[in-house]
């Protein structure tokens, strides 16, 4: 006997006219239905242990929500050091360099971040410091505090700096993004890329000028490695919004501090370093891990590594998941340091605050150079300079945990300083030989392309794999406010 099965719209049609018949219509008659249909939650499972790889933001966040819970954890993590892209180098007068996470921004950006200050009770430990810039744009170098500099631009017509400033506002009215994207207003821009998003506007017409577009591509290739009309509308429009609107956060020792503080608050010998994993499965009574040590098991694992790692970590993957962490890329990037003699870009050129992209004929890739001096004391300087494809991939060759080799600090730094030198005539006579230094990060971050929101892509990448569960900057976006909300969201399926 066939029986007669109502679909769930017509069920609904119908519990709609229902309720509008009882005068439940308009707000009422969906708070009816909502009761009707409640959202549907995974349930929460019961745990005793974790297996976390990767003692970055992600893993080091999810072990210390874990150990709160009462549970325990192994971190197993590869590099001799702990922070993954969240690196701090001290000098020996007390100077330091941040390496990678250098810098936090406004609450309304990264409240994960500003959560975690409260919690450490760093507040007094936080500096702001200002933002001002150079570019090399057009075979010229131009070098200013920000809001002198934009007027100082080679703009193609009369429209020049004003022009760009009614962009700058159009990008501020939208407003901050916020992750998780799926929901939030990501969705409205996710169909395009930013470029095309700068260029038109939703009745077809020119939206601003081609000038406009290549001095943003500037800032994207030195930030994500390529050019804006390869990064989503959403991910270009919140990332504009915080190089210019909101003001740079540093901690006074340097953010490595973060890392230091998670790691004090799970147990002792909770983290393993130099032990790579060579997988990740699930078993019949929860998951193993293979290292070069043994094997650990658990009840459950929580894979925080950069995106590309992944399917190599996790066999059972399948072809689908591959597919969409293959299409969001990866940017290698390098980051040199070295220390001046004299903070002589205070004294002698003037410069006194931090930042600056450079892009000299990289088809992709881009240079993002630093001062690092700003916020400490001392009559020593800090630069450093992060370098993208495809210099990056040519000047390092050997990886040897976090830092590069020998050879390759060498080449890095004299790269840095011959850059330098265009705009700052006599870096090389200042530099402190010993301390050049060079820490790479291979790969730097995905890159968010349209559609991710639309077509499922980040949804997909936190759906877990039996037992085995992922965070890390891919799964929600790129920077450690993400890291940290993913950790978060991972320790919410475990009571």
């Amino acid at each position: 006997m066939k029986k007669n099965r109502m679909s769930r719209r017509d069920f609904l049609k119908t519990a709609a006219a229902g309720a509008a018949a009882a005068g439940l219509a308009g707000t009422l008659s969906k708070s009816f239905l909502k009761d009707m249909f409640p959202p549907v939650k995974a349930e929460r499972i019961p745990i005793n242990s974790a297996i976390i790889v990767g003692a970055g933001f992600a893993g080091l966040n999810a072990a210390m929500l874990l150990t709160e819970m009462g549970k325990e954890v192994t971190v197993l993590e590869k590099c001799h050091r702990p922070g993954g892209r969240c690196q701090t180098h001290t000098y020996p007068n007390g100077q330091h360099s941040t390496i990678s996470f250098s810098e936090w921004f406004s609450r309304q950006v990264d409240r994960p971040v500003w959560d975690l200050v409260e919690k450490f009770r760093l507040t007094e430990d936080v500096l702001t410091f200002d933002w001002d810039n150079f570019y090399y744009w057009r075979d010229e170098y131009h070098f200013d505090v920000w809001k002198d500099l934009i007027p100082q631009l080679p703009w193609d017509d009369e429209g020049g700096a004003q022009d760009f400033r009614e962009f700058e506002d159009e990008v501020w009215f939208q407003g901050y993004i916020c992750e998780p994207w799926e929901g939030t207003d990501y969705e409205n821009y996710d169909y395009t890329d930013f470029k095309d998003w700068m260029l038109w506007n939703k009745q077809g017409k020119p939206h601003h000028r081609s000038d406009v577009e290549e001095f943003v591509n500037m800032n994207m290739k030195a930030e994500f490695g390529g050019p804006s009309n390869e990064v989503s509308a959403g991910e270009g429009i919140s990332y504009w919004w915080y190089w210019d609107y909101s003001t740079f956060y540093q901690l006074r020792q340097g953010n490595y501090h973060f890392i230091e503080e998670l790691c004090a608050r799970i147990p002792p010998g909770a983290l393993h370093l130099n032990e790579p994993v060579y997988s990740v499965e699930n078993t019949a009574n929860g998951v193993r891990a293979e290292t070069k040590e043994g094997t650990y098991t658990a009840d459950v694992a929580i894979v925080a590594v950069d995106h590309t790692q992944v399917p190599n970590l996790v066999p059972e993957l399948p072809s689908e998941r591959i597919a969409a962490l293959q299409t969001m890329g990866a940017t290698k990037n390098i980051r040199p340091i070295a220390q001046f003699t004299e903070r002589y870009w205070e004294t002698k050129y003037g410069f006194w605050s931090w930042g600056g992209y450079t892009d000299h004929d990289v088809p992709k890739g881009g240079i993002c150079c630093f001062h690092e001096t700003n916020p400490q004391p001392g009559t020593q300087g800090i630069m450093s300079m992060y370098v993208n494809e495809p210099e990056s991939t040519e000047l390092w060759k050997t990886r040897k945990g976090i830092h590069v080799s020998q050879g390759a600090v060498n080449k890095l730094t004299d790269f840095m300083l011959n850059e330098m030198d265009k705009f700052w005539p006599g870096a090389h006579d200042y530099v402190i030989d010993e301390s050049r230094l060079a820490f790479e990060f291979q790969p730097y971050g995905p890159q968010f392309k349209p559609r991710y929101v639309l077509d499922g892509t980040y949804v997909l990448n936190r759906q877990p794999i039996g037992k085995i569960y992922f965070a890390g900057d891919y799964v929600y976006g790129f920077g450690a406010s993400p890291a940290l909300e993913s950790a978060k969201d991972a320790a919410n399926n475990f009571t």
